[in-house]
């Protein structure tokens, strides 16, 4: 993927996201001057230290309506370290134990360990967060539930898993995790589930397969009170 395109990706990423914001915001403004709640946002840094790939689909011969010489695959491998940038905008309302809120995710593309080519996805979603709050020490548990509005690959995996060209397909996220908030610094383990689908062709044979990308990353990031 060339880096002017990339560049269009990630801003096109935050316009959504802030557009989202914009929305959600018009709706809770009363709700925030009422309760005279904060508004503010977390940007992080994030490490893998786990992470599998699974893919599964079909091939069969092209253009056959009866599903003849048609072979399943199922492969499951471990993937290569890997590092991502997210920015979490709660919104926190007159309840001081949770938050309700938007997050976007830009993955830096990584690879599956013995495998040629990189991948990344970049979802965008909503997240729910519960917490007590200890003076400046505040104990949280997080949940995330969203869409990967990009899923991508480059030249390399695209060859090494016959996969057409832009058939790409972004599907759901799920992440789940618990984290500290220290002053304005939080520190936090997740766990995240990335789905994409692809068109496949090699040869005289076309089918479909399905990436799974699970990932426990360990974050630190900055709060921003706005």
């Amino acid at each position: 993927m060339k880096m002017t395109n990339l560049i269009c990706i990630i801003f096109n990423g935050f316009k959504r996201l802030f557009l989202l914001v914009l929305i959600f915001s018009n709706s809770l403004i009363f709700a925030n001057e009422k309760s005279e709640s904060k508004f503010g946002f977390i940007v992080k840094m994030g490490i893998d230290c786990w992470s599998k790939a699974r893919r599964y689909g079909n091939y069969q011969l092209a253009g056959n309506p009866w599903n003849q010489d048609r072979w399943d695959f199922d492969n499951v491998n471990d993937g290569n370290v890997g590092m991502s940038f997210s920015i979490d905008i709660p919104f926190i309302m007159n309840n001081k134990y949770s938050q309700m809120g938007l997050g976007y995710t830009y993955n830096v593309p990584r690879s599956i360990k013995n495998q040629n080519g990189n991948f990344n996805f970049m979802p965008i979603y909503f997240l729910a967060k519960f917490q007590i709050p200890f003076d400046n020490i505040i104990p949280f548990i997080v949940g995330h539930l969203g869409y990967n509005f990009v899923f991508s690959g480059d030249n390399n995996f695209i060859d090494n898993n016959h996969i057409k060209n832009n058939s790409f397909s972004g599907q759901g996220y799920v992440g789940f995790g618990t984290g500290l908030l220290i002053s304005r610094i939080q520190i936090e383990i997740l766990y995240t589930y990335d789905k994409g689908n692809y068109d496949l062709s090699w040869g005289i044979y076309e089918g479909w397969g399905v990436l799974l990308y699970q990932k426990i990353a360990i974050s630190i990031g900055y709060y921003f009170e706005i």
